[in-house]
């Protein structure tokens, strides 16, 4: 305790340690504001993580009984789990994520111990994965569903009728649907049910708008703006005392010259605060752990239009931060009481064997950091001004009296009021929770109650239309509960009262949280009045991505339609900015879509464009070119009804950047007479080359999909995309280099500039690093040559003693600097 270094006003107070917890990674609290946690006892017991595999990971529960403000019971509600990552307490039990299961665990009679499982998803992480990558952050989100961090799922309960007409009262069944992976350790939500999260090297990314509507609305178009955004560049992080061990302390300018961090490298665990009790601007800042620095950063978040942006709030400080060297702050959660709750994993050891640089081992071993292991502490944040509030219990208070609870100054009792109504499904408070929501002014308590009618089955057109003409934050809910009533529309049909009041908020209303919530919402809806208003939405900001995603992830197979509309507005056409891309990313959705009828309207079109919408010619066959170059090799061709002419001679014409475009477009087509051109196929492995393969298939999902993704994709602020890397399949001693050593620094690819931050993987062996990169260059369409382990061998013995990662500098000049 008094090796904290605290922002004025505030003091720390302990809440839990061991031998009452252990080994703690996430906690959460439950209607009666006790506190689970989930005990990840077996996590990297030495240095060479042995026993890691071992059952004795625990869900516990605990109690605080005689209300001093310290936890003084505890009980082992799951048992027998290995490295389990997450808990979420609801209904009669709670969900626990221990790979590779989510499982919704149930105590049947009432004992404080889980008794009945059901699995929820056997893709919840691999067991043989580096856990720090794998799917974690169990949260309950504003609408009514449970989202993940690293992980591209959501999912929502409703009754299991069959089951409960068998006698089961309390059985539920799971819903599950796709969303875009983002997050690594953790996450939190806002007042409005916004998503912030982070990778261990970019401390704070949000979500500017729901993630649910990608990918899954638009197969065709895989643009997802606004979601996984960049909220603060600076990574400078200030700890107050010397931090050697971090895993590449090693490299030169990694830390300051007095020994400290200088950047973020283990950043997790952030926590929007919404607790009520801390002074009015701590209100929606975003709290994130940096354990590998021994301290908690406050990100002062603010909001410009549909925009976020974070920044430090303390200039060359932290909010907490501590000269104990084990302190290592891996999550945090607002409490019942409002306060801020840090979790304290308390250990030497941080970094996972995975990654684990010999430097960093060594450095472990020579200041006996291994030891103790299964140490930890819960602490809480409050402020001088206002201690924290007396916890309530809601789950002993009426539905009535949990309508009123929306609008608690506490976020934690808003979302646990709104989860509870929800849970007990009484459709008799719907005239009750209806009049809350046209009397209560509090926009955040209306948009809880519009969630709330939601989870009942309760919204109707009347309360909608209340809603659309309220504030913004409430009018962007109605739009988005309004999606139910717009699905049944005909498309040449009279619109109807929601499509009525929607189109009529789109036009009207100018707040840009508004609009965009227009944007997702009509752009799913075929009919020519939605379309038109679209239409305008886009021509009057081309450069808007964000807006300009949002449509086109309603606009699945139509388009080409968006495409004609808007090429034929002169107030399009003037607008510079973002036309063009707007225009490249429609024809690039309807190649995607590969209809041969609307890929020949498509190229009509492109190719009629001259004179003075020759920019529009350019803009589409660039989109066009641009799927044609990350087609897959044996992506079946687009066959077409007659040889496209116009294409053709585009290819064959003066115009350097057309005829490329073009000659690009045409491999992807055929037509009749066409002479076959396929591209050569990859030699074939041979027997021992194929096996190398399929293990390598397998050690890329164990090692390096988490981050790199099962398609080779990459993912924005995490890692870089391997299919179509000319990195990848280039010379094969710098992709091992890669590998054993890890790259760091700006590394252009694809006309892209890359900042990296890749570790090595000094823990694979010559024959398992073979096997990974032999899989990845012969991969997603990929025609290199496999990797033998030999070649391996040969690289890491001239390679020996090296401890630095590797620059695109020094990589180029393998090979006497050859392609």
């Amino acid at each position: 305790m008094e090796t904290f270094r605290l922002a004025p006003g505030f003091r720390v107070e302990l809440v839990a340690a061991e031998p009452l917890i252990q080994d703690p990674v996430v906690i959460a609290f439950d209607a009666a504001g006790r506190m689970w946690a989930a005990e990840m006892t077996s996590y990297m017991p030495d240095s060479h993580g042995r026993g890691e595999k071992e059952p004795v990971g625990r869900i516990v529960i605990l109690e605080d009984t005689d209300a001093d403000g310290r936890m003084d019971e505890r009980k082992v509600w799951l048992d027998g789990l290995v490295l389990p990552r997450a808990v979420l307490p609801l209904r009669d039990g709670a969900l626990v994520g221990a790979p590779p299961y989510l499982s919704f665990w149930r105590d049947t009679n009432g004992d404080d111990k889980a008794d009945h499982q059901t699995v929820v998803a056997s893709d919840y992480g691999q067991p043989k994965q580096n856990p720090e990558h794998q799917a974690n952050g169990l949260l309950a989100g504003l609408d009514n569903w449970v989202y993940s961090a690293n992980y591209d799922k959501r999912f929502r309960w409703s009754p299991d009728d069959e089951a409960i007409a068998r006698g089961d009262k309390d059985a539920v069944k799971w819903t599950a649907s796709r969303i875009p992976l983002r997050g690594q350790w953790g996450h939190s939500m806002d007042d409005w049910g916004r998503f912030y999260h982070n990778t261990n090297s970019d401390y704070l990314r949000g979500d500017l708008v729901s993630p649910h509507y990608f990918p899954a609305r638009n197969p065709h178009h895989p643009g997802k703006e606004g979601v996984n955004v960049q909220l603060d560049k600076d990574q400078t992080v200030w700890p107050v005392r010397p931090t050697p061990a971090v895993n590449r302390g090693y490299r030169p300018g990694f830390l300051r010259p007095d020994g400290s961090l200088k950047e973020f490298t283990a950043a997790c665990g952030p926590c929007v605060y919404r607790g009520g009790v801390f002074p009015a601007d701590c209100d929606g800042d975003v709290f994130v752990c940096e354990p590998s620095a021994h301290l908690v950063r406050r990100s002062n978040v603010t909001e410009d239009g549909v925009t976020l942006r974070g920044k430090n709030a303390y200039d060359g400080a932290e909010f907490l931060a501590s000269t104990d060297e084990r302190f290592r702050p891996v999550n945090l959660s607002v409490g019942p009481e409002g306060a801020l709750y840090v979790v304290d994993m308390y250990r030497g050891i941080l970094q996972h064997v995975a990654y684990l640089t010999g430097y960093l081992r060594e450095l472990h071993l020579r200041r006996d950091m291994e030891l103790p292991v299964h140490m930890g502490r819960v602490y809480r944040v409050v402020h001088e001004s206002k201690g924290p509030r007396p916890v309530e219990r809601l789950d002993g208070l009426t539905t009535a009296q949990l309508i009123e609870k929306l609008a608690d100054p506490n976020g934690w009792v808003r979302d646990a009021a709104q989860r509870l109504i929800v849970e007990r499904q009484d459709r008799r408070v719907l005239r009750d929770l209806r009049k809350f929501f046209a009397d209560v002014k509090d926009p955040r308590a209306r948009v809880h109650a519009l969630w709330a009618l939601d989870g009942l089955n309760g919204v109707d057109l009347p309360t909608l239309a209340l809603a659309m003409n309220g504030d913004p934050r409430t009018a962007a809910a109605g739009v988005r509960l309004a999606e139910r009533f717009l699905a049944g529309q005909g498309k040449d049909a009279p619109p109807g009262k929601s499509l009525t009041l929607v189109i009529a908020l789109a036009r009207d209303n100018p707040d840009p949280r508004v609009r965009l919530q227009c944007a997702f919402s009509l752009s799913a809806v075929d009919h020519f009045e939605a379309r038109e208003v679209v239409a305008d939405m886009l021509a009057a900001a081309p450069e808007d991505r964000v807006l300009r995603d949002a449509a086109l992830s309603g606009l699945a197979g139509r388009e080409l339609e968006m495409l004609e509309l808007l090429a034929g507005r002169e107030d399009f056409a003037q607008r510079k900015g973002g036309r063009d891309a707007l225009l490249a990313a429609l024809a690039a959705a309807t190649v995607r879509e590969g209809r041969p009828d609307r890929v020949e309207r498509l190229l009509a079109v492109a190719t009629d464009a001259g004179g003075g919408k020759s920019w529009q010619r350019a803009a589409m066959m660039s989109g066009m070119a641009d799927v044609a170059k990350k087609a897959r090799r044996d992506a079946p061709p687009v066959l077409l009804t007659a040889e496209p002419g116009a294409l053709l001679a585009l290819r064959d014409g003066k115009d350097p950047k057309l005829a490329e475009a073009a000659e690009a477009i045409e491999n992807v087509l055929n037509w009749p007479g066409k002479v076959d051109e396929k591209q050569a196929a990859a030699p074939p492995l041979s027997p021992d080359e194929q096996k190398l393969f399929e293990e390598g298939r397998i050690l890329f999902g164990a090692t390096c999909a988490a981050c790199h993704q099962a398609g080779g994709e990459g993912l924005e602020g995490k890692a870089p995309a391997l299919r179509g890397s000319p990195w990848v399949t280039g010379h094969d001693g710098r992709l091992v280099r890669i590998v054993l050593n890890g790259v760091r620094g700006p590394i252009h690819v694809n006309d892209q500039v890359l900042n990296m931050e890749m570790p090595g993987l000094p823990t694979l062996d010559d024959r398992q690093v073979a096997a990974i990169l032999t899989y990845a260059r012969r991969e997603w369409g990929h025609a290199a040559d496999p990797v033998d382990p030999e070649s391996v061998a040969k690289v890491r013995e001239q390679t020996k003693g090296r401890g630095d990662a590797w620059t695109e500098g020094e990589l180029l000049r393998v090979n006497g600097g050859a392609k």
